[in-house]
């Protein structure tokens, strides 16, 4: 006989329960079954979390569970144990395959088999005669599969490919990835250097390092390109910390003026247009662009658009540094009036691309604004815009729009824009072009199938936040529950894929998480999305914990069902992801979890990471020793994390260590229980370290003073209001940027900036 070792306790359940009457010994305080060595094959792979078959005995005849975790796993094990017993042995219950979902209220399979395989099962028969060959061929089988060599297959990255890593690395705050993913498409060369530039800018401006960004010397160089919105409102963004918003603290508008005046020409061409924005930062930049100029009524039109009470405030002061009325020396000369036809020609000949559309969404005839629209974003260069005039196009009668492209320029502007955007030709008249993003889900939950799905994807998700209004924030969240609702499978490519566009979209606001209704259902809906598709890797993981994080802060209560959730999420432990597992448990612990209750899976992740070729570095071991103490997994555990941690460590090759008595290090985070654990582990190493903890979501007196006078600064800008990391901006000087909110995170990089000094010196 010979023995398979469990590491998670569902497994063994299921497979002692249906292994019971097949002559097997289990020892539940050990998580061994013994078998013989065929079925020891199979359970092998119950334990392994593979797919599976395992018999249940019946009197005359047998039925065999055909179990899988992931779908297309199980159809692949059905098809091979197919090749072994059927037709010989066995056939199909039913006379055809039929897949069934484990039923949790039909028994105990039927609810241990819902937890580790929730793909579900087939079901096959044989007379009872033949359980011994059967048994013996699907040994064969199973030992086939475990020596069958992988499949390498050499495969390099597109630009597609690596962005989306970037965003997902973007949103799920793991700057070091998203950098990695950045170096990794400038050393394929997959990016022109316009576009590799502008993803850095959207690196820094993720991680609030404005004074940074704005120092680059090559700030000038990309202010003048067309750079894509997100960009330019970092890029003023960068500006707007930088110069002119320790001025305004100061209360010192004239002189603020006055800096935007002197270096308004380093900006390029970011302030041209219109301000079609409502971002406080970049709002107020347009505010000294029209304070400059003198023009009030500019001025009152964006503080009605202003979101923000500082913004407002901002604008009344430059408002009171204007004169009340404009001096007039003598009759001012005549301006003539411009017909919005040469009014759309001036703003193309100078490059205002989003005030000629503008003006040519407002022109009298729909052949007029079909041509303006084409030409401003051809021009422009917005793939939204171009979505939209292309559409205006198909909106025209059949021979206008013939008419229209038989000129050789309007053909020439159609097709690079319908290569910009390949949206859907709309063959027929029931099936028109989808358009937006609320319009793609809506298809998409009454059909998931439907054929324009693919192809618009990359349009609608073009979309930025002037798109999303509040109407539209509210209605997406219904939207998304209708997919998930529907029965529409999330694992298809197109849904996976818009599921995670729409996550890094809102996980990369600014302002997440907003408090207000419609947001926070929106995030319960990707947070639910997320969970159903089962992507389980670090980015996602990561992503997944701030969804839960804005779930947690806004419904307290919630914490039950959350840690079922993330439990269930990395139910197999893997060395690779020990540290989204950490991240886990902090998160838990910060919110009220009770420790005993995750002892369990607290082990089964300690073992795994504990027993992996490339042992875990010490702030590691100090993180599960921390988390272990507060779960009580077993005193075996404490005991072999602290005999690792025992061993001697020279205070010469320890950074930390090596810190003068008195150094002080401020941390800013809305989670004071990991920063304070953080805290912990950096004065074990040397006790003469000050560590000092800010929880304000606003700048206060004590943030700004920690800010100038720490000698370290962290900021964890993943758990921290944007408000705060805005204000503190001006008074920091070099400051750390964990890659997550959790108490090792912050401890290794407090480490990792201890030992740069240390070379450094």
């Amino acid at each position: 006989m010979r023995t398979v070792v469990f590491n998670d306790q569902a497994r063994f359940d299921l497979a002692a329960t249906l292994a019971a009457a097949l002559g097997t010994v289990a020892d539940p305080a050990e998580l061994t079954i013994a078998a013989s060595e065929s079925l020891a094959a199979l359970i092998e792979r119950l334990a392994q979390g593979e797919p599976t078959i395992l018999p249940v005995r019946e009197e005359g005849s047998d039925t065999w569970l055909v179990m899988g975790a992931v779908r297309r796993d199980l159809e692949a094990a059905l098809s091979t144990i197919g090749h072994f017993v059927i037709p010989t042995y066995a056939e199909h219950a039913g006379g055809a395959p039929s897949h069934r979902a484990f039923d949790p209220a039909a028994g105990e399979v039927g609810r241990l088999g819902a937890m580790v395989y929730p793909a579900g099962h087939y079901l096959l028969r044989s007379p009872a005669r033949h359980f011994e060959r059967m048994l013996d061929r699907l040994g064969r089988w199973a030992a086939l599969e475990q020596r069958r060599p992988q499949l390498q297959v050499a495969h390099s990255p597109s630009y597609r490919e690596l962005y989306d890593s970037f965003s997902a690395a973007l949103s799920a705050g793991a700057w070091d990835a998203a950098a990695a993913t950045l170096a990794e498409l400038r050393r394929r060369g997959l990016a022109s250097a316009d576009n590799l530039a502008f993803l850095d800018v959207q690196l820094l401006a993720q991680q609030r390092r404005w004074d940074e960004l704005w120092r680059r010397e090559d700030y000038g160089d990309i202010a003048r390109l067309r750079a894509p919105r997100a960009a330019r409102e970092a890029l003023l963004a960068a500006f707007h910390q930088s110069e002119l918003l320790p001025l305004e603290q100061a209360g010192r508008w004239g002189d603020a003026l006055d800096t935007f005046r002197r270096l308004r020409i380093r900006l390029g061409g970011l302030l041209e247009g219109v301000a079609d924005t409502a971002y406080g930062p970049v709002l107020r930049v347009f505010a000294y662009r029209e304070a400059a100029a003198g023009d009030r009524v500019a001025l009152a039109q964006l503080a009605e658009r202003a979101a923000d009470e500082e913004t407002r405030l901002v604008i009344e002061a430059l408002l009171a540094l204007l004169p009340e009325e404009p001096l007039t020396l003598g009759a001012a000369p005549e301006v003539p009036v411009l017909t919005p036809e040469q009014a759309l020609r001036s703003a193309l000949m100078e490059g205002r691309y989003d005030e000629a559309w503008h003006i040519a969404e407002q022109l009298d005839t729909a052949e007029a604004r079909t041509q303006g629209m084409l030409e401003a974003a051809f021009f422009g260069e917005d793939t939204t815009q171009a979505e939209e005039a292309l559409l205006q196009l198909w909106s025209l009668p059949q021979e206008q729009q013939d008419a229209l492209l038989a000129t050789r320029r309007y053909a020439q502007i159609v097709r690079a824009l319908s290569d910009s955007v390949s949206p859907p030709v709309p063959a027929a008249p029931d099936e028109p072009p989808i358009s937006d993003w609320l319009v793609w889900l809506s298809v998409a939950a009454a059909d998931p199938d439907d054929r324009r799905l693919p192809q618009a994807l990359a349009a609608v998700a073009a979309a930025d936040d002037r798109y999303w209004t509040d109407d539209r924030v509210a209605e997406l969240a219904g939207r998304l529950t209708d997919l998930a609702a529907g029965g529409a499978a999330l694992s298809r490519p197109h849904l996976r894929d818009a599921i995670r566009q729409l996550r890094d979209h809102f996980l990369q606001d600014s302002l997440f998480p907003r408090k207000d209704t419609a947001h926070a259902d929106v995030y319960e809906a990707l947070y639910a999305a997320t969970l159903d598709q089962r992507e389980v890797n670090i980015l996602t993981t990561l992503a997944l914990l701030r969804l839960a994080e804005a779930r947690l802060r806004r419904s307290p209560s919630t914490i039950t069902t959350a840690v079922a959730h993330l439990t269930g999420w990395l139910d197999s432990p893997a060395p690779a992801l020990g540290d989204a597992a950490l991240e886990t448990l902090d998160l838990l612990a910060a919110y009220g979890a009770q420790g005993p209750a995750l002892g369990p899976w607290l082990r089964a992740w300690a073992e795994s990471v504990l027993g992996a070729p490339r042992p875990p570095d010490r702030v590691t071991l100090e993180g599960w020793l921390a988390f272990a103490t507060w779960a009580h997994p077993g005193a075996d555990l404490l005991d072999d994390l602290r005999a690792r941690l025992a061993a001697p460590e020279d205070d010469e090759d320890d950074p930390i260590a090596q810190l003068p008595v008195g150094y002080s290090i401020g941390i800013f985070t809305l989670r004071p229980q990991s920063a304070a654990r953080a805290g912990e582990l950096i004065r074990r190493r040397n006790p003469g370290v000050q560590i000092r903890l800010c929880e304000d979501t606003v700048l206060t007196d004590q943030a700004r003073a920690l800010a100038q006078n720490a000698d370290m600064c962290v900021v964890v800008t993943t758990c921290l209001t944007h408000a705060l990391t805005y204000g503190i901006g001006p008074y920091l000087r070099d400051p750390v940027y964990p890659q997550s909110s959790g108490a090792t995170s912050i401890a290794r990089a407090i480490i990792e900036r201890a030992g740069a000094l240390a070379m450094a010196q």
